[in-house]
């Protein structure tokens, strides 16, 4: 089945028409029908805005054609505020210590080198995952 194919299926079991689809994803109408005529295949675009509207479609499903159509309840997309860091506190810690104390030893390898006038110290890290999903750390 091909991408196209499944983004025809996901209107049918959504009930809706290829123009209310395109409205409701935020795409140019004319794109759709490009796509639904085989003229163009879906971009990453189309794929992630219609992924980001219809948040229950199995990413994997909608990309690859692989598994089933909608997600389970237990491995739902995630939304940006359901996201807790998995790195504990006292581990960040230790990462900010590695840190400084990399930045003292390249410090004093360069004192030959003109003085830092401004120390810099990381104050966010940002992971992204392959499912477009991230995590944001801060201090």
């Amino acid at each position: 089945m091909t991408e196209k194919e499944r983004l025809e299926r996901l209107m049918e079991y959504e009930h809706i028409t290829p123009t209310q689809f395109a409205d409701r994803i935020g795409i140019q109408r004319s794109t759709l029908s490009h796509i639904m005529k085989g003229r163009n295949a879906p971009s990453l675009d189309v794929l992630q805005k219609t992924l980001n509207v219809f948040r229950s479609v199995n990413t994997d499903w909608l990309i690859l054609g692989v598994g089933p159509m909608y997600r389970t309840a237990s491995n739902s997309q995630q939304t940006l505020f359901d996201i807790k860091p998995e790195i504990e506190k006292k581990e960040l810690e230790t990462e900010n210590t590695v840190v400084n104390e990399n930045r003292e030893a390249t410090k004093q390898s360069n004192k030959e080198q003109e003085v830092c006038k401004v120390c810099k110290t990381i104050i966010k890290v940002v992971v992204f995952y392959s499912d477009n999903t991230f995590e944001e750390l801060t201090k």
